[in-house]
């Protein structure tokens, strides 16, 4: 968890209301503002049992809690490369 002052107290009391329940869906919700700051460039969420990963980046006017998230799976990423790198 990183985060400070005022959005660090509402981003803990926001993971202990759901915690045992969390999930990457959910923790994109958690996340949002006011907890990311208005110059939010980036966001990642980590599920390292599975390797998948979840992202956003800022838009030009809007931070990045509020863009479309995309979802990669790094094992198959990595594999993907792999077997297609130049010999």
């Amino acid at each position: 968890m990183i985060s400070g002052g005022d959005r660090a107290k509402l981003l803990s009391e926001r993971l202990h209301e759901k915690f045992g329940v969390i999930t990457p869906q959910l923790l994109i919700e958690i996340i949002r503002r006011p907890v990311a700051m208005k110059s939010n460039l980036h966001n990642a969420i980590f599920k390292p049992a599975s390797l998948d990963v979840w992202f956003a980046d800022a838009g030009a006017n809007t931070p990045a809690c509020d863009m479309p998230y995309a979802q990669v799976n790094l094992g198959k990423l990595l594999e993907f490369y792999r077997l297609n790198k130049e010999p």
